[in-house]
Formats: C-alpha cells, sequence, structure tokens
C-alpha cells in the first residue's frame, strides 16, 4: 500500500471527518493537512499511522521498504488520558517538534513541552500521568538526553 494524497483524502473521507476535524484530530493546522491531501508535501508516515489509529480503532502498517523514499520517517509519541473507563489521546509529540520533558516534584506527572505547528512559531505544554505513559515517557527522557 502507498501513502498517497488520495489514500489520504479516502481515509478521512471514509470516516466523515472535514479536513479541519482530521487537522484538530492530531494536532496540525488546517493548512498543514490541506498540504497532505494536495499532495504539496508528503504526509509522514508516523502522523498517518496515528489518524489511521484514531479514527479505525486499529493500528495501520505501511509497506515500510517502498515507504522509505516517498515519506518523511520520524518518530511520534502520543500521550493518553485515562479517566472514568476510557482513554483518550491528548497529544502527540514528535522527536522534530519536541522541545523539553521535566518531572513534576510529585514525581507522580510530567509536563512535555513542544513546537505547535499552527503557522505562528508556539509552543504548547502538556501535562500527563507517568505511569498511564511510560513508554511515552521513557521515549521524551531518551530524546531529551540525546539533546544534551
Amino acid at each position: 500500500m502507498e501513502l498517497t494524497p488520495e489514500f489520504v483524502r479516502s481515509t478521512r473521507e471514509s470516516a466523515g471527518l472535514t479536513k479541519q476535524d482530521a487537522a484538530i484530530l492530531i494536532g496540525v493546522s488546517k493548512r498543514t493537512w490541506d498540504s497532505w491531501e494536495s499532495g504539496f508535501r508528503n504526509m509522514p508516515a508516523n502522523a498517518f499511522k496515528y489518524f489511521y489509529f484514531v479514527v479505525n480503532g486499529k493500528p495501520l502498517e505501511l509497506d515500510g521498504d517502498d515507504m522509505a523514499s516517498k515519506i518523511n520517517h520520524r518518530q511520534i509519541v502520543v500521550i493518553f488520558e485515562y479517566s472514568n473507563n476510557s482513554v483518550e489521546a491528548i497529544d502527540s509529540v514528535s522527536e522534530t517538534n519536541f522541545i523539553s520533558i521535566e518531572t513534576n516534584d510529585d514525581g507522580k506527572t510530567a509536563v512535555v513541552t513542544s513546537l505547535k505547528d499552527s503557522g505562528v512559531q508556539s509552543h504548547r505544554r502538556t501535562e500527563f500521568v507517568i505511569n498511564d505513559n511510560q513508554s511515552t515517557y521513557d521515549k521524551l527522557v531518551e530524546w531529551k538526553k540525546a539533546r544534551s
């Protein structure tokens, strides 16, 4: 399977989402989403995998070897919030937009700071429970150490 602009569009339409809804769902601007569907920019494979998982409730495997030359690969982590027997993705952070991770004094929560893709240079801070997101926390700490 090839990740083409047409496949991105048809997946969004099959989920009954507008371009704005899809952009909000994965934390990018509508302009960025438009560029992916128009083919002006390639949608990162991990961003599409996350989008696909959120709208379909199951993971998608892309053909790695064929995709490597066509898609800008980057690592992405997802932060979840668990409450009242439900799970919600509250943020996603890629290695390229990651700024920092700080563990709060309680040792149970952390705050990640990342660049926000909104057309304007800005950042966002997301607080999360470490135990609920241990592998994500570990990866963010790894990224922080790599930049030190």
